[in-house]
């Protein structure tokens, strides 16, 4: 459950455990659809059943290269907290790989999650052309 402020910060219910803080967000919809999210998250651990699908950065495959780089570079233009493309596929960021379509052999949409340790920040970024 998501708790909301009249300062538009996202917050959980204080009765749980887990501590984690909203620092930008963003959904857009002119002509391209984006949204993305940076939160602060200070300990991140990945359920069992999803390890598989988390891969250390930075990503080889070309076509999903491209998708980390064109989300990230546009969350980037529209929030500072998003790391850019070359940011996003290095090698201190976790990365899974929600969805990614292709026309052709170029992504043309994509849903891509980010674990920075450094940064303790969970990045999400979904767009569509």
């Amino acid at each position: 459950m998501l708790c909301s402020s009249s300062t538009g910060a996202v917050s959980q219910p204080t009765k749980t455990s887990r501590s984690w803080r909203a620092i930008d967000q963003a959904e857009r919809s002119l002509g391209t659809i984006l949204d993305y999210y940076c939160i602060e998250l200070p300990k991140f651990e990945v359920a069992d059943y999803v390890k598989g699908r988390w891969e250390e950065g930075p990503e080889t495959n070309p076509i999903f290269a491209e998708a980390l780089e064109l989300g990230a570079n546009d969350a980037h233009e529209h929030g500072d907290c998003f790391p850019s493309g070359d940011e996003a596929n290095s090698p201190r960021m976790k990365i899974m790989f929600e969805s990614v379509y292709t026309s052709g052999h170029h992504p043309t949409a994509a849903e891509i999650i980010l674990y920075d340790a450094k940064k303790s920040r969970l990045y999400y970024v979904s767009y569509k052309d």
